[in-house]
């Protein structure tokens, strides 16, 4: 049997007079284990904006605002077990070029993650998920189509023969997040859950290299990602029993 979730998010992005529009939306989900027959991830949702330098874009302030929680698999849907943190932090000041480099987003969201796995952890019966491979940029699998008519217009892009998204429902700054940049694969006791991490861009070596080496322990199964330009970042799930 497959189970797929399609996750909407709605994100309220604060707008002020120190922040240019240069805003990124990122949710993230990371499988942790198995309770009560039901996977138990850790959520990230949140977004990204940034005070911009002088001299063309030099220096920015990059900021990022959201929660951190523990949610679950219930029906056809996710629920929320607890609320983890709540983050509104200063990630870098850096330029889009050597953010990856310096943003101390693992630094700082480490404690969260670290703690949401403790948490559950200490439910009698969890049983911790376990990494099993990890792939970049699959452009083979991936078809993004643009229909249009009269009267309706979508973007639609399926992957493999396991997932049609309709991009046209999401809520759109200024890209679409039409690239499979990460296909993430864990097992539990009951469940192969595969996650897909679209984006507007794919993933360069560099990052490629530092996700897969984080990749092989649950205990480190989150990273870093490189900042983009009005963009969104988005995790989808397909299981299967």
């Amino acid at each position: 049997m497959i189970r797929l979730f399609i996750i909407s998010t709605i994100f309220l992005l604060r707008t002020t007079s120190i922040f240019a529009c240069c805003a990124e939306k990122d949710y993230r989900l990371f499988p942790i284990g198995e309770l009560n027959q039901e996977i138990v991830f850790i959520e990230f949702d949140m977004f990204r904006n940034c005070k911009m330098g002088t001299g063309g874009g030099e220096n920015n302030e990059f900021w990022i605002h959201g929660t951190i929680q523990l949610v679950q698999t219930s029906g056809e849907g996710i629920t929320l077990i607890q609320t983890i943190d709540t983050i509104n932090i200063v990630e870098c000041r850096c330029t889009y070029k050597d953010y990856y480099s310096k943003t101390e987003y693992e630094i700082k969201l480490a404690d969260s993650y670290k703690k949401a796995l403790e948490i559950v952890r200490n439910k009698k019966g969890f049983v911790a998920a376990r990494p099993k491979g990890i792939a970049f940029n699959d452009t083979l699998n991936t078809k993004f189509v643009e229909e249009s008519s009269d009267s309706t217009y979508s973007q639609i892009l399926t992957y493999k023969d396991t997932i049609v998204i309709d991009l046209g429902v999401e809520d759109i700054i200024s890209c679409y997040p039409d690239k499979v940049a990460e296909v993430r694969s864990y097992q539990t006791d009951n469940f192969n859950i595969t996650i897909l991490r679209l984006r507007c861009e794919l993933l360069d070596e560099q990052a490629q290299t530092h996700n897969k080496k984080r990749f092989n322990n649950i205990e480190t199964a989150f990273w870093k990602e490189q900042a983009q330009w009005h963009g969104i970042a988005k995790d989808y799930i397909i299981i299967r029993k």
